[in-house]
Formats: structure tokens, C-alpha cells, sequence
């Protein structure tokens, strides 16, 4: 779609329902999981990629640096605990080399996710926070590695990074949102909010947090200077989720 006319400008068929999708920071390729992952070049609209994994894939991240794209599979396993939590199953999380389109690593992360996992990667690349029935997994990029769990979150639906990096935003979904401290990967703030949080999207000034509270048919602006607090419902309000995070794709003025 061209963004300044909002006229549609090519149509790319796919062999499956697309679930979600990420650009690679120089914008060059556009991956797209729902089952295999796919790579689309930007500048021809043409798939150049088709990355097959152990499983369909679901939430997706993309490093900073172009280089990994991190894909959550809807595989289930035996959690590694299975003994404390009979119930659960456990998932993988693939690792894509964007320069080869391979798989280069396969994570198993404790707990599968009840909904379509949501991935995301801190600013300087170090670390991926991987959604999950039971809370947040952490994985190191450096050795594609499980480094922690953080079980203090109320199972989370959507994930967001500070524009500075030093926090995670987490949409919960029973009416709550947390916050992470990426430095020592602790929750430091749990607030109140209308209903089940299904997308997040900061501004580039570290101002406003909005939330996409599904259930009650909202866009909800939180100020972050005041600690999280709703300054109103938006105007937007029942807007599908993927409009919420289109227009903060927008610069900022």
C-alpha cells in the first residue's frame, strides 16, 4: 500500500492465512510467518524466500541489526517441568539468518503460548522476550540460549519496548499491564486497564503509551511521565489492532 495516497499498489499471493508480519530495520524485506516464513523483497513486491521450520509460524522479531529474525513455532512439547505443570506444553522459537534464509538455531522455550506468541528484541539487540502461557521467557542473542524466566506477569498477550530500551511493556489479559526492567529482567509496575491488552505501541518520545484494550472496544492512551495513567479513551476506539500500530509506524512530530 502507498502510504501518502493510501492506494493499494500490489497484491502478493501466499500459499496460508498470514498471521503476522516485521520489516527488517533498512526496510529492504518484509517477513511474513502463518506457516512457513516468508521473505519479500520491498523494492519489487516479489517473495525472494520461503524459510520452512519445525512448525507453522507465529510471532516474530526482528534484531536490530537486521541480521536474526527470532520466529515462534506453534509446535508443542513436554515442558522441561513437566512435573510442576502436567497441563502445559512447551514450544520453539527458530532462528533465521536474514543473510542465507536459513534456520541457523532452534530454541525450546517452557510454556507454550495460549494465542499467537508475540516476540520482541531490546534495543541493543542482547536480549528476545518470548510471550508464553506462564509468563515471559528471556533468551540471550549471543548464545541463543533460555537465560530466564519472568512468571510475575499475568498471562501476557502483547509486548512493547521503551524507546529507550530500559523497559518492557506487557499487555495482560485480565484487565492489567506490566512493566519489565530489561536491566535486571524484574517487574517493577503492574497497572489497571479496561480489559485484555492485545497490541502496544510506545511513541519515539517516550510520552504515550497506547493499548489496544480489545474486549472494551478501545484505544487507550497511558502517560508514561505519570506513571502509566489513562489519559482518556481514544477516539479510534474498535479499531482493529493492526490500525494502532500502523499509525504509530508514523514519525512522531
Amino acid at each position: 500500500m502507498d502510504v501518502a495516497s493510501r492506494a493499494v499498489k500490489a497484491s502478493i499471493p501466499l500459499t496460508f492465512a498470514p498471521l503476522q508480519f516485521a520489516l527488517t530495520p533498512d526496510g529492504s524485506r518484509l517477513h511474513v510467518t502463518g506457516g512457513p516464513v516468508v521473505a519479500i523483497g520491498t523494492s519489487t513486491n516479489q517473495i525472494v524466500a520461503t524459510i520452512t521450520l519445525p512448525a507453522s509460524s507465529a510471532g516474530l522479531a526482528i534484531t536490530p541489526d537486521g541480521t536474526k529474525v527470532y520466529v515462534a513455532n506453534w509446535v508443542q512439547q513436554p515442558p522441561p517441568d513437566r512435573a510442576l505443570h502436567p497441563n502445559l506444553t512447551s514450544s520453539l522459537v527458530s532462528v533465521i539468518a536474514t543473510s542465507s534464509n536459513t534456520v541457523t538455531a532452534t530454541i525450546g522455550v517452557p510454556y507454550n503460548s495460549i494465542n499467537a506468541p508475540a516476540l520482541t528484541v531490546t534495543l541493543d539487540g542482547a536480549q528476545v522476550y518470548v510471550v508464553t502461557q506462564y509468563g515471559l521467557t528471556v533468551i540471550a542473542t549471543s548464545t541463543n540460549a533460555v537465560a530466564t524466566k519472568i512468571d510475575d506477569t499475568s498471562e501476557p498477550l502483547s509486548l512493547a519496548p521503551s524507546p529507550d530500551g530500559s523497559r518492557i511493556y506487557v499487555g495482560e489479559a485480565f484487565g492489567t499491564l506490566s512493566v519489565v526492567q530489561t536491566s535486571s529482567n524484574t517487574l517493577t509496575k503492574r497497572v489497571a486497564v479496561p480489559s485484555n491488552i492485545t497490541a502496544l505501541a510506545v511513541t519515539k518520545n517516550n510520552g504515550t503509551l497506547f493499548a489496544a484494550a480489545s474486549a472494551a472496544g478501545q484505544v487507550v492512551a497511558l502517560d508514561i511521565s505519570a506513571g502509566l495513567r489513562i489519559t482518556r479513551p481514544s477516539r479510534w476506539a474498535r479499531v482493529p489492532a493492526v490500525w494502532l500500530l500502523l499509525r504509530m509506524a508514523r514519525p512522531c512530530m
